[in-house]
């Protein structure tokens, strides 16, 4: 059995699949944020691929990539590793999870809030900090973030919860009368479903929390 990662390469490895993972789900983020922030539905998800494509082009579907990359980083790191130190003291994966996130979320909400306000005004583009200085203000660089967190902590609660206790089902099914060996991990393939299965279970009660966030932020008064 191999050694346990240590708190830098736990945050090195939260980084590294941040970063993969915003390049790859940032024109969802974009139809996403546009949705939420003007209430309206023209179509389905390919229409709207499509209208973004030919009005703005397709880089515009990369909206906020920068401000997005400069939050997963260290929101992923500060929340992945925070939550493993956490879950092993705490022996929780709930309140692991919700502490975590509340603490990763309060360090990173200027740079979600540059994010969101990218993706939601085309204009914008690359969403600068000269932008959201401008229109926001510096002392409210942490507008949504009550939202945010009423969103967010709840969600990983749902998620870390739902996620371990799936885990650890169908490790136990899988790893049944192998006596009382140590339990090997899951699959990557297996574990990105029992992940995908959690997050959608958990999304659906803060999704109202979600739009009430993203408007929050894309408010043009500050």
């Amino acid at each position: 059995m191999s050694p346990p990662l240590s708190f830098s390469e736990l945050a090195l490895s939260a980084c590294a699949g941040g970063a993969v993972s915003s390049v790859v789900t940032t024109p969802l983020d974009v139809i996403r944020v546009r949705t939420q922030a003007t209430g309206r539905v023209s179509g389905g998800m390919a229409t709207q691929f499509a209208v973004v494509i030919r009005m703005e082009g397709v880089a515009a579907l990369w909206s906020g990539l920068r401000p997005a990359l400069g939050t997963v980083v260290p929101a992923t790191a500060i929340y992945m590793s925070l939550y493993d130190t956490l879950k092993e003291r705490l022996s929780s994966p709930l309140l692991a999870g919700g502490l975590a996130r509340l603490v990763s979320l309060t360090a990173t909400s200027p740079l979600e809030l540059m994010r969101t306000r990218a993706q939601a005004f085309p204009s914008v583009g690359g969403g600068s900090n000269a932008f959201t200085l401008d229109h926001v203000g510096p002392l409210r660089l942490w507008r949504g973030t009550s939202a945010s967190i009423a969103r967010d902590v709840p969600f990983s609660c749902l998620y870390w919860a739902l996620f371990e206790r799936l885990k650890a089902c169908i490790a136990a099914r899988h790893y049944a009368g192998h006596g009382t060996a140590p339990k090997p991990s899951l699959r990557p393939d297996t574990s990105m479903v029992v992940a995908a299965a959690a997050a959608a279970v958990a999304a659906v009660p803060t999704t109202p929390m979600d739009v009430i966030k993203t408007r929050m932020q894309v408010r043009r008064r500050a």
